[in-house]
């Protein structure tokens, strides 16, 4: 997702809807799309978003070898 692009601007969902992160539970794309070039705290914001999608989608990989369900192409 290109948080710099307009179409962003006066988009005022979440970066995902479904993750708890602190980032998406409290910004708007379009609160992220304003500051995204001009404030250093928009790099910490979405590394929460980032940092959380990993862990989630780490855990769902653990989970998946532990039920033995996990499906490698």
């Amino acid at each position: 997702m290109h948080l710099k692009n307009s179409q962003f601007a006066k988009d005022f969902t979440p970066i995902d809807p479904n993750c708890q992160c602190f980032t998406c539970k409290t910004y708007t794309r379009a609160y992220l799309h304003s500051i995204v070039n001009k404030e250093t705290i928009s790099c910490h914001l979405l590394s929460i978003h980032n940092v959380t999608y990993q862990m989630t989608l780490m855990k769902g990989i653990r989970d998946s070898i532990i039920n033995d369900r996990l499906i490698l192409i």
